[in-house]
C-alpha cells in the first residue's frame, strides 16, 4: 500500500490537499455568504428583527450539524472526495434560489438547505489525512481550514458594493457547481488509488497514536481472524456509542466551545461592532463594520496553521494539555469581554481579535489530535458536528439576551468545560 505523505508540496498529495481546501472554500463561500450582509442590507430589504437574524443563524447551523454527522459515515463507506463532491452539489440547490427571497421565512428555510454546505468540512479534513502522514497532517488541515477562513470574509463584504445581494449569490453557485465536478475528475480517493470502504490497516509505526486509538476497538480485534484489521461500524448504533466514548469527546468538547463559539461570534460580530461604535458615537457604516469583523476571519490563515503546525512538534499528551490551555484563555476572555458593556470600540476590537487568535489556534490544535485517530472520518464527522452544536448552543444565546452578556455566558461555559477535560484520558481503559 503507497505511504502517506511526509511532505507538504509532494505533487499528489498537495493537488489533493488544494482541491479539499477549494472545496471547502467555496462551500464556505456560499454558507457564510450572509452574516455579512445581516446588519442593515438583508435586515433592511427583508424586514428582519434580532429574532429573525438569530434565528436563521441557528437554522443554518442545524442542518450543517445533522450533515456533519452523517458526513463522517458516508466518508468512510465512499471516501472523502465523492462526499465533498456530493455535499457540494446539495447544497448549490438552494443557493441558487437565495435571491428569490422576499421575507424573514424565506431567508432562514433557505439559509437551512444552504446549510448543507458547511457539512463538507469533515470530507476537507478526512481527505487530507488520507494523503499526509501524522507529523504533517495537523499543519495540513490547519492550512485547508486557514485558507478559507482568511479568503472568505474579504470578498463576501466586497460583493455587496456592486452588486445587487440577490444577483451576487449566482456567483457561489457556479463557482460550488464548478468545483465540484473539478474534484470528481481530478481528484484522487487516496495514495493507493480507488477508495477501499470494507476494512481499515492499523499500522504499527503509528506509536503515540496507537496510544490515542479506542482500546475496545482493539481488544474486539483480538477475537477475529486478523489483528491488524478491523471492519468499520455497519450501522449507525455503533457510530453513535463511538460518538460518546471519553478519547472522542476529548477532541468533540474543545471544538464545540472554539469552533461553536468562532461560529456564532461571526453570525453577530457585524452588528456588534455597528451597535457599539454607534454608542460611543464612532457611527461606522455597514461596510466598515463588515471590515473590523473580517479581520476575526482574516487572521485564520496564521493562527489555525499556527495551532496545528505546534501541534506536529507535541506529543500526544502535551496536544491535549495545550488545547486545554487554549481554551480556558478563552473563556477568561470572553468573560472579561461579557463583563465591559461600555468599552470603547477600539478597546472591544483589540481584546475580540486578541480572542480570536486564541480560539482559531485551538480549532487547528483540535484537528491535530484528531488525526491520530484510526476511524479519521468518522471522528471528523462527530467533532465537526461538535463544533456545529455549539454553534447553535451559544448562537440561541444571542437570540435570547444581549451581546455582552451571550458573551459572558459563553465564556463561563468553555471555561469550565476545558477545565473537566482535564480528568479524560487518553485512552479507555
Amino acid at each position: 500500500m503507497q505511504m502517506k505523505s511526509q511532505i507538504l508540496f509532494e505533487p499528489k498529495s498537495f493537488k489533493n490537499l488544494f482541491l479539499s481546501f477549494l472545496g471547502f472554500f467555496v462551500a464556505f463561500f456560499g454558507w457564510f455568504a450572509f452574516p455579512p450582509l445581516l446588519p442593515l442590507t438583508l435586515k433592511t430589504d427583508l424586514n428582519l428583527t434580532k429574532a429573525d437574524i438569530a434565528n436563521s443563524n441557528i437554522l443554518g447551523f442545524t442542518s450543517t450539524l445533522i450533515v456533519r454527522v452523517f458526513s463522517g459515515y458516508l466518508c468512510e463507506k465512499y471516501g472523502p472526495r465523492k462526499t465533498m463532491a456530493w455535499l457540494l452539489l446539495a447544497g448549490s440547490i438552494p443557493t441558487v434560489f437565495t435571491g428569490l427571497v422576499n421575507n424573514s421565512a424565506g431567508l432562514i428555510a433557505i439559509r437551512f438547505f444552504v446549510g448543507i454546505l458547511g457539512g463538507t468540512f469533515v470530507p476537507c479534513q478526512a481527505w487530507i489525512t488520507a494523503f499526509y502522514d501524522s507529523n504533517i497532517v495537523g499543519t495540513a488541515n490547519a492550512i485547508a481550514a486557514g485558507v478559507v477562513f482568511y479568503v472568505m470574509p474579504a470578498l463576501v463584504s466586497s460583493i455587496h458594493i456592486s452588486h445587487s445581494w440577490r444577483i451576487a449569490f449566482l456567483f457561489p453557485f457556479g463557482l460550488i457547481v464548478s468545483t465540484a465536478i473539478i474534484i470528481l475528475v481530478f481528484g484522487d480517493d487516496g495514495p493507493a488509488g480507488e477508495w477501499k470502504p470494507k476494512i481499515i490497516v492499523l499500522t504499527s509505526t503509528l506509536e503515540s497514536n496507537v496510544e490515542l486509538l479506542d482500546r475496545q476497538s482493539e481488544l474486539d480485534s483480538n477475537h477475529s481472524d486478523s489483528d491488524d484489521k478491523q471492519s468499520l461500524p455497519d450501522n449507525l448504533i455503533e457510530y453513535f456509542r463511538f460518538a460518546i466514548k471519553p478519547t472522542t469527546l476529548l477532541v468533540a468538547i474543545p471544538y464545540l466551545c472554539t469552533f461553536g463559539s468562532e461560529l456564532a461570534i461571526e453570525g453577530m460580530i457585524s452588528v456588534l461592532y455597528l451597535s457599539q461604535s454607534q454608542k460611543t458615537g464612532l457611527y461606522l457604516t455597514e461596510q466598515q463594520a463588515g471590515n473590523y469583523a473580517a479581520v476575526f476571519g482574516l487572521m485564520n490563515i496564521v493562527t489555525r496553521p499556527l495551532g496545528g503546525y505546534i501541534c506536529d512538534f507535541l506529543s500526544v499528551q502535551n496536544k491535549k494539555l495545550f488545547i486545554i490551555l487554549l481554551g480556558l484563555l478563552e473563556g477568561l476572555l470572553c468573560i472579561i469581554i461579557g463583563s465591559f458593556h461600555s468599552l470603547e470600540f477600539t478597546t472591544l476590537f483589540i481584546i475580540m481579535t486578541i480572542t480570536g487568535i486564541i480560539l482559531e489556534q485551538a480549532n487547528g490544535a483540535t484537528f491535530s489530535l484528531v488525526s491520530h485517530f484510526e476511524r479519521n472520518g468518522i471522528v471528523s464527522g462527530i467533532v465537526g458536528a461538535a463544533g456545529n452544536l455549539g454553534g447553535i448552543i451559544f448562537s440561541l444565546f444571542f437570540r435570547y439576551d444581549s451581546n455582552f452578556m451571550s458573551i459572558l455566558s459563553m465564556g463561563i461555559i468553555i471555561f469550565v468545560l476545558h477545565l473537566l477535560l482535564i480528568i479524560i484520558p487518553l485512552t479507555n481503559k
